[in-house]
């Protein structure tokens, strides 16, 4: 991923997870691969780190890095955003995600940024 060789550190990783489900790697590898889409950016590169943020929330609700992909998820939702005067589907996404994250994570490190990328979303 350093290199930016997104979809070959994808298939990386999902060698990982699928040859070594039991790895105490699992999380990190699962959380990688969300990261992966995410930093590649594009619509639909986007949607999928979602689905990946999401389901990695649903599989390891309790590690400290739930609180880093709800809050992925919020930020994949606002890098979705159109421009004021279009759809606004996507702000409102984010305004629902960071409220989700605010209430599942009041104590988390990431809770300053979270409040500002709401008071942000609101404003637009």
């Amino acid at each position: 991923m350093q290199r930016k060789s997104f979809i070959e550190a994808r298939l990386e990783l999902q060698t990982l997870v699928n040859t070594y489900p039991d790895s105490e790697f699992l999380a990190k590898a699962k959380l990688a691969v969300a990261d992966s889409y995410f930093k590649e950016g594009g619509t639909s590169n986007l949607t999928q780190a979602v689905d990946e943020y999401k389901n990695f929330i649903v599989f390891f609700p309790f590690l400290d890095e739930s609180a880093y992909a709800q809050m992925q998820v919020a930020m994949a939702h606002y890098r979705m955003m159109e421009k004021a005067d279009r759809d606004i589907s996507q702000a409102q996404a984010t305004e629902t995600e960071l409220q989700i994250f605010l209430q599942k994570y009041p104590a988390s490190k990431l809770r300053p940024a979270a409040e500002q990328s709401l008071r942000n979303v609101q404003e637009f």
